[in-house]
């Protein structure tokens, strides 16, 4: 059996690894007003995971590690209108932007791009689903 995603094959055996996922999410933006605009939106981004390592060194504190974490490599913007306004929402607030990942890798964390926080499963409100 194969799964394709947007045009990428994914073999089910290496399913672990870092790869391209489909996620589903409602979105809500909100104008100056507090008047709102939401949609659902199907977004690709990363999961997986990757192989870490801790050495032993004979300086505090003791070890070498490196953890790094499924990251996206190259992203790509993308925009969609978002089809359910209340009325009188300023004009713009229905654009709503989002960035999908065009591939994926093994990295450190870039907090600058992601958060790295690790996964809050009490407030997440994704379903990945693979395709």
């Amino acid at each position: 059996m194969i799964f394709i995603i947007r045009g990428a094959c994914k073999d089910p055996e290496s399913i672990l690894d870092c790869h391209r996922r489909l996620y589903n999410q409602t979105v809500t933006k909100k104008d100056a007003l507090g008047r709102s605009c939401w949609d659902k939106v199907s977004a690709v981004s990363c999961w997986g995971r990757c192989d870490s390592r801790e050495i032993p060194d004979w300086q505090f504190p003791y070890k070498k590690s490196f953890h790094p974490v499924c990251i996206h490599d190259e992203r790509e913007l993308f925009k969609m209108t978002l089809k359910n306004c209340e009325e009188g929402t300023e004009p713009g607030t229905e654009i709503f932007e989002y960035y999908e990942a065009v591939s994926c890798k093994c990295s450190a964390c870039k907090s600058s791009e992601a958060s790295c926080e690790g996964l809050r499963l009490s407030d997440s409100n994704f379903h990945p689903q693979l395709l």
